[in-house]
């Protein structure tokens, strides 16, 4: 999870999601207002952010990249529906940065075995 993606949840005062998705968030959501819900309610996920954004800071917390798999399209496709005027954040997390990057032939290394040398990628 990326430092942006922390914060954002620290400073919501609701967050909404897929059940699964809370498990390993823990500690960072932590006396919140939290709200569970399961797959195919993505559409009452958003509507109910929506509603909540008006009064409060919210956050939705999904998996996937933000605009692909995530809630990102979906939350703004509901908002501009709702005629509501309420700014929106999208925040990539770590799998949508690393996925951006192969796409320019940029690749995020770790190198799990520190005495391996390391080989050059030549995408040619």
């Amino acid at each position: 999870m990326t430092g942006r993606a922390i914060a954002a949840l620290a400073g919501a005062e609701y967050v909404i999601g897929n059940d699964t998705y809370f498990v390993p968030l823990g500690s960072i959501i932590k006396g919140k207002n939290v709200i569970r819900s399961s797959m195919g309610k993505e559409v009452e996920r958003a509507k109910k952010a929506i509603e909540l954004a008006g009064a409060h800071r919210v956050a939705i917390v999904s998996g996937g990249d933000a605009g692909v798999y995530g809630m990102a399209g979906i939350v703004l496709e509901v908002l501009e529906h709702s005629g509501a005027k309420i700014p929106v954040e999208v925040v990539p997390g770590v799998t949508a940065g690393a996925g951006r990057s192969l796409a320019c032939w940029f690749a995020v290394l770790g190198r799990l075995c520190h005495d391996q040398p390391f080989r050059s990628f030549d995408p040619a």
